[in-house]
């Protein structure tokens, strides 16, 4: 269900699921990166689990999804940020609408972490990943 590029970095998402977890390689390409709207209106996606490994998240790479939760790797060194991403008064995770039980799973002192605080959706602290 994902397309991908032989660079590792997943384009798009074809699937209908609610729960998914990106795999750490598809045919023997190592996943490290997810481009802009790989997960474009995935409305029926409410969590992702981010492979080890996956070093960047792009801008919009979940625009117009309808994601509860996500868990992000402490491998991930970029998190697409753009300033005035909102919808109505919710704060976004690139272009996704952050509902008011969203919960960024991270690393305590990874990049993910200090994006969940700058957007303020910090919940839940592991201090390992998984």
């Amino acid at each position: 269900n994902f397309d991908y590029n032989n660079d590792g970095t997943i384009v798009a998402y074809k699937g209908q699921s609610e729960k998914i977890a990106i795999p750490t390689d598809i045919e023997g390409v190592k996943i490290t990166k997810i481009d802009e709207n790989a997960f474009e209106e995935c409305r029926s996606l409410q969590s992702v689990h981010v492979p080890v490994g996956t070093q960047r998240i792009a801008n919009k790479a979940f625009k117009d999804a309808k994601l509860s939760a996500i868990y992000i790797p402490p491998t991930v060194i970029h998190i697409g940020m753009e300033e005035g991403n909102r919808f109505s008064r919710e704060e976004t995770f690139g272009y996704i609408l952050i509902p008011k039980d969203f919960t960024i799973y991270c690393t305590a002192g990874s990049v993910a972490m200090e994006y969940a605080r700058k957007k303020r959706v910090i919940k839940n602290q592991k201090k390992s990943y998984r």
